[in-house]
C-alpha cells in the first residue's frame, strides 16, 4: 500500500535576504529551517512513500523553497499543492 502525507510543510530560514511577513516567526511549527533531507529522513522513518508539499502561511506568498524541494524530489517523493 502506498502510503501519502497529503500535507507537509518545508521552508528556509527568516533571513534579510529572505524575510518573512512581520510577525509571522511566531507561527512557524518549529524555530529553524525544514530541510528536504529532514522531510526525507521524516518520510523514511514513518514509512511515508510520497508527500504533498504546501507552502507555510508564515512565509508569505514567496513558496519558492516548497516549489524548489518539489522540483529535487518530484515525481518519486512529493509534488506540490499551492
Amino acid at each position: 500500500m502506498l502510503i501519502v502525507d497529503a500535507q507537509v510543510h518545508i521552508w528556509g530560514a527568516d533571513t534579510p535576504d529572505r524575510p518573512w511577513p512581520p510577525g509571522r516567526a511566531h507561527q512557524a511549527q518549529k524555530p529553524y529551517p525544514v530541510t528536504k533531507d529532514l522531510v526525507l529522513d521524516g518520510m523514511k522513518e514513518a514509512g511515508v512513500d510520497r508527500v504533498v508539499l504546501v507552502p507555510p502561511s508564515w512565509e508569505g506568498d514567496e513558496g519558492d523553497v516548497t516549489r524548489s524541494m518539489t522540483l529535487t524530489m518530484w515525481p518519486h517523493d512529493a509534488t506540490l499543492a499551492m
